[in-house]
């Protein structure tokens, strides 16, 4: 848990820091992170959040990339050996009949959005990413 709080803390200031001003979209709690300084993560709001429903490829599709100006994906599950999910037909079956819920992948993200990572943060063996529009 602390090292999930730790990196959400270090991609809010660098949004506070760099992205401030820009549409951020996201998905809870990051999102209330970033829009409630009480939480400690930013010292004024980034109330322009945009919520997103989850982190999957679908949650994204339903996103509308003219209104948000940056995005923000971090992981959801701790896999215990994440070169096994790796594999993209055993994380297909996993995903279907399992209902697990994966991130996108950051290819799914540019294809789907066209967004790209610009930095992410690892701290064991989870991860937060912040993608800008591909130019």
């Amino acid at each position: 848990m602390v090292d999930f709080v730790r990196l959400q803390q270090d991609a809010a200031q660098y949004l506070e820091d760099h992205e401030g001003n820009k549409r951020i979209a996201t998905a809870w709690p990051f999102s209330e992170a970033i829009a409630t300084p009480e939480f400690g993560y930013v010292h004024h709001p980034l109330n322009r959040a945009i919520w997103a429903d989850g982190m999957r490829r679908a949650d994204l599709a339903k996103l509308n990339p003219k209104d948000f100006d940056v995005l923000v994906l971090y992981s959801l599950v701790w896999p215990a050996n994440t070169r096994l999910l790796a594999i993209r037909p055993i994380r297909t079956m996993l995903e279907l009949f399992m209902d697990l819920n994966f991130n996108a992948t950051s290819e799914e993200v540019r294809t789907t959005l066209g967004f790209v990572p610009v930095i992410r943060w690892t701290r064991g063996g989870q991860w937060i990413e912040i993608y800008l529009p591909d130019k």
